[in-house]
């Protein structure tokens, strides 16, 4: 953001800021957990399991999207950090800034309750049991 201030190559436009990996969410959530030291917190639930179990459930993120950073790079010399370096940083950001939970989680317990059925069943099913 510095290298925009005053600089005339910025002004009346916009500029996307990020990564150049692209990366599903399911992979960044499991980079999150990596970092964090936590197992695999993904569960894959078959998109009929969610529509019976969750039917008030939408995907913030259903499709991957890939942001066009071509101008800042070219405008402002933007150089973006690779993926896992700037996620742990800013995942220890928020580990030390003591924030409270964020809201709008309002069926998170249902959701985990969810993930947590699916995922004892695939377990048995692989066990055959």
């Amino acid at each position: 953001m510095l290298r925009a201030e005053g600089n005339p190559a910025a002004f009346g436009k916009t500029c996307n800021v990020a990564s150049e990996e692209i990366t599903t969410l399911d992979d960044f959530v499991r980079l999150v957990a990596e970092i964090l030291g936590k197992p695999d917190p993904v569960v894959p639930v078959p998109h009929a399991v969610l529509s019976k179990e969750a039917p008030w459930y939408r995907p913030t993120f259903a499709h991957r999207f890939v942001t066009d950073i071509t101008r800042i790079k070219q405008d402002l010399g933007f150089s973006p950090a690779p993926l896992v370096q700037w996620l742990t940083e800013t995942v220890q950001w928020h580990l030390e800034a003591g924030l409270d939970p964020s809201g709008g989680y309002d069926r998170r317990t249902e959701e985990i309750s969810l993930a947590w059925s699916i995922s004892r069943a695939n377990e048995s099913r692989l066990r055959g049991t």
